[in-house]
């Protein structure tokens, strides 16, 4: 092989290997940031569910349900629960949608403001607010479909590139 076919290989070889690594910075960091803004967004749900249901005294949970149900935010299978002081549930939102938590899930919010974890393409993010009548926990679950088709269209793009 001539020095030059030598060369023109190296150079080949290390240019896709540093493109594979820039890909998968890519990727990754994408995925990250599609996590941290659909759960900003599941959060903003969350606070505003639950000032409505806590601070408008004319607002009652059939209201609440019928704004959730033709709101513009909605988002593909969700479901929002809300908790009082004793962890009871004081309101459940429209939809089939079921939300995987336990008893320790709510003890942990007690604790800590917030936690955020993924099943399944499921997000689930939990909160504890605090309002003037005490602490609400609120556990909201959803799909990011439209986030996770960006993600699998960035990698078609990725790889065909």
């Amino acid at each position: 092989m001539t020095l030059k076919r030598k060369i023109a290989v190296n150079v080949s070889i290390a240019f896709s290997i540093l493109f594979g690594l820039a890909s998968t910075f890519i990727y990754l960091s994408f995925s990250s940031f599609r996590k941290e803004e659909f759960q900003q967004r599941l959060e903003e749900k969350a606070l505003t569910t639950t000032k409505l249901l806590l601070d408008v005294k004319k607002v009652d949970k059939k209201l609440i349900k019928l704004i959730d149900e033709n709101s513009i935010n909605k988002y593909y299978n969700e479901k929002t629960l809300v908790f009082n002081d004793n962890f009871t549930l004081i309101y459940s939102s429209v939809g089939d949608a079921e939300i995987k938590w336990t008893d320790y899930d709510l003890k942990r919010l007690s604790t800590v403001k917030s936690f955020f974890k993924s099943e399944n393409e499921r997000d689930l993010v939990g909160i504890n607010f605090t309002f003037e009548q005490g602490n609400y926990y609120v556990l909201i679950t959803a799909e990011d479909k439209y986030g996770y088709s960006k993600m699998e269209y960035l990698l078609y793009s990725l790889i065909i590139t």
